[in-house]
């Protein structure tokens, strides 16, 4: 590792610099290294402190380990909701994608959790309503509140026997979970549709549990078959600044199956809608989305500044 090294302006001002990375800094590049690591101590010794057996559980209910028993889970988590035995029919309304929105920050303002996972892009990070990805929503969530029942998530929120899609919904997981839910409420409301629409979402449509379905031909697993439905509008292309849905094989599946097969019904087109930054992004995205999906690519923007 090439090393850091002190250096003063000819006006006195300290700066570090680092021949071999062509950098140089104004605060002390080691120093903000070992603050960093020591916060991260602080917050994990926290996390195992409340992980201890010692510590009172004042739930007796399901959770993943950094939380289970210091958070009331509603009711409606608690048991099984429904049985559907067709994963394509397995979409959630807006409506229970809001309830559970709302129950991860509640989760997040009372415990400390810090994400443990080398490969994620939150390692050694606070989790918070702003910056947690549907990788940590799966892990911490999704998988221990349906671990009783070895079901999908959508199974244990719905009453019906199907909630078949409306709209499917394709994504990038490392998007901010806060930024889909936004992004879909927007999409919602820009087509004057009720909270109680059914989007199909993978996270909570598979049953994370057993994911046998995915294997074999891909026009019949329950990405393909959802698309298919009849009652199914279109798909919706949730995009962030760098496009990273496109690089997804399974979105790029899903975009194809959208504007290629559905199109030979004579139904159904892509829209993408984008969280950025910038408004200047909007035009990237539509050339984008059109590139990728053709003419039935429908494209709006939805900046969050």
């Amino acid at each position: 590792c090439t090393a850091w090294t002190e250096h003063t302006t000819d006006e006195g001002e300290l700066f570090y610099s680092n021949d071999g990375k062509g950098e140089s800094l104004w605060t002390d590049p080691v120093a903000r290294r070992a603050k960093r690591h020591i916060l991260y101590l602080k917050m994990m010794t926290i996390q195992i402190l409340w992980q201890s057996p010692g510590n009172i559980r004042q739930y007796p209910h399901p959770g993943h380990k950094t939380w289970e028993g210091r958070v009331e889970v509603p009711q409606n988590y608690l048991l099984r909701g429904a049985t559907i035995k067709d994963t394509a029919e397995r979409a959630i309304t807006i409506a229970q994608l809001a309830d559970f929105r709302n129950f991860i920050k509640r989760v997040l303002k009372e415990v400390l959790i810090v994400e443990t996972f080398e490969k994620s892009a939150l390692y050694r990070q606070r989790l918070t309503p702003e910056n947690l990805e549907m990788y940590s929503v799966d892990t911490y969530f999704v998988k221990p509140l349906t671990e009783p029942h070895k079901c999908s998530f959508v199974e244990l929120v719905a009453a019906a026997e199907a909630q078949p899609p409306t709209w499917f919904v394709s994504h990038a997981w490392s998007t901010p979970f806060a930024h889909t839910v936004e992004m879909l409420e927007f999409h919602r409301q820009a087509h004057g549709l009720p909270a109680t629409t059914p989007y199909w979402i993978c996270t909570f449509a598979n049953n994370q549990h057993e994911l046998g379905e995915l294997g074999g031909n891909v026009l019949l697993t329950p990405f393909a078959r959802a698309i298919l439905l009849d009652g199914c509008v279109g798909t919706l292309l949730l995009v962030d600044a760098n496009c990273t849905p496109m690089t997804r094989a399974w979105c790029v599946l899903e975009a194809y199956v959208t504007s290629a097969t559905k199109q030979e019904m004579a139904r159904g087109a892509v829209e993408a809608l984008g969280c950025a930054g910038k408004s200047s992004q909007g035009g990237e995205l539509a050339f984008f989305a059109r590139r990728i999906c053709g003419r039935s690519c429908r494209s709006s923007l939805w900046c969050t500044s």
